[in-house]
């Protein structure tokens, strides 16, 4: 059989929306602006007013967000591909109308508009960062019981995977 597609970027480029436009319509409430970086990346600063989700739980974070609303997403301008697959991600949810801030959160500072900080932008909590591996922060700058959570993490990996999982490797 045929291997499974994996996502897919929208066949066409993203049209991109300038930061100055980004805040009059932000201000208006016409658009949702999701932020697509890293967790980490959004709780040092976002826009303000955005909501942060990624790929994985696109369909849990916007359930009840009308189709037709138009979304705004905010990456980051290194790595323009994983807009693209959350664009295409967001189009088999059925939402249409997917723009991309051009130039990113540099762009938003850029053009005299300040960054949700502090107590904002730590609103985002832990249990919800999938993509931030807590307790394998600081394993490496001397912090022994990171470092050990970290090893027993790694020890059990082999007892996570189910019997099919386990029959696709040869051990030694």
């Amino acid at each position: 059989g045929a291997a499974p597609a994996g996502p897919q970027a929208p066949a066409r480029p993203l049209r991109r929306v300038d930061a100055s436009a980004l805040a009059a319509d932000l201000a208006g409430q016409q658009w949702l602006a999701l932020d697509v970086r890293a967790s980490m990346a959004y709780r040092a600063g976002h826009v303000p007013g955005s909501r942060w989700s990624i790929r994985p739980v696109f369909a849990r974070d916007l359930a009840g967000v009308p189709r037709d609303t138009p979304l705004v997403l905010i990456g980051d301008e290194g790595q323009p591909g994983l807009a693209g697959l959350a664009a295409g991600e967001l189009a088999v949810l059925g939402y249409r109308d997917v723009r991309l801030l051009a130039g990113g959160v540099d762009a938003w500072q850029a053009a005299g508009n300040t960054l949700a900080t502090g107590d904002e932008a730590n609103s985002l909590p832990d249990a919800r960062c999938i993509d931030f591996l807590f307790f394998v922060h600081d394993r490496h700058d001397g912090n022994k019981e990171a470092a050990r959570r970290y090893l027993a993490w790694e020890t059990n990996l082999i007892g996570q995977l189910d019997a099919q999982e386990l029959a696709t490797f040869r051990f030694a």
